[in-house]
């Protein structure tokens, strides 16, 4: 019972410990989790996303997380990135950017396509948290660096035949 009780709660700890994909959109770095629920019950997760109110940002999250979270709408689509909501009268919808991989046509790398997501059924949407910023490395400081190593070592190589 107690090695029962003890496996349980190892396997809670692990299956929350488990980080979704991490991606870099313009120089920061954001961990994407994914929630599945309705539109009227998860409004303001929506609408607290970075993308949100931006259809090209939420563009280039779809493409570059692609199939990373896999394909949890339908089976076709990756996770939507919700950036608009349309209040209708009894037709309420969030326009979202889903990545498509069987957009063959399309580059890899941008095969994400706009779909409206019904506020009446069930869609798995990203969120993300921001985790950092992107180390970029400055290729100033590396040729200055490269710069003066050349520089020490012509005049170490100098002092050597001076000395002979």
């Amino acid at each position: 019972m107690n090695r029962v009780l003890l496996a349980l709660i190892f396997s809670i700890i692990s299956f929350g410990a488990v980080a979704g994909p991490t991606i870099q959109i313009d120089g920061n770095l954001y961990k994407i989790d994914t929630f599945t629920g309705l539109l009227s019950t998860n409004r303001s997760t929506i609408e607290s996303q970075v993308w949100f109110g931006d259809s090209s940002l939420a563009r280039t999250f779809a493409n570059a997380l692609g199939v990373q979270s896999g394909l949890p709408n339908f089976g076709q689509l990756g996770p939507a990135f919700g950036y608009e909501i349309y209040d209708g009268v009894g037709a309420d919808y969030t326009t979202s950017w889903f990545y498509k991989p069987s957009n063959t046509h399309l580059d890899p790398d941008n095969r994400a396509q706009v779909q409206n997501a019904a506020a009446g059924v069930y869609f798995t949407y990203a969120v993300a948290e921001q985790i950092g910023v992107a180390n970029v490395p400055e290729p100033e400081s590396n040729i200055m660096v490269l710069t003066g190593l050349i520089l020490l070592s012509l005049a170490r190589a100098r002092q050597t035949i001076n000395r002979k």
